[in-house]
């Protein structure tokens, strides 16, 4: 089981594996939105607040200063 950490100050989705390992999924690079195409770590979070984990294993971003929901597939 994973566990997903937003970091809001580092605009990321971080997640623990069961491992303990930790690595950063989406967001950190830049502020702006990109197209809904781009791979996760270049979707680019600004202020994200909230995290979801949908049953498809998805997890949904509140992306608050960029006005937008975005959804992180793993794999």
């Amino acid at each position: 089981t994973n566990l997903y950490v937003l970091e809001r100050g580092g605009n990321a989705l971080r997640v623990v594996d069961a491992a303990g390992k930790i690595r950063t999924v989406a967001g950190g690079a830049s502020k702006t939105p990109a197209a809904a195409s781009v791979p996760a770590l270049q979707a680019g979070l600004n202020g994200p607040k909230f995290v979801w984990a949908e049953k498809d294993g998805s997890v949904l971003i509140a992306d608050a200063e960029n006005h937008l929901v975005r959804r992180y597939v793993p794999g």
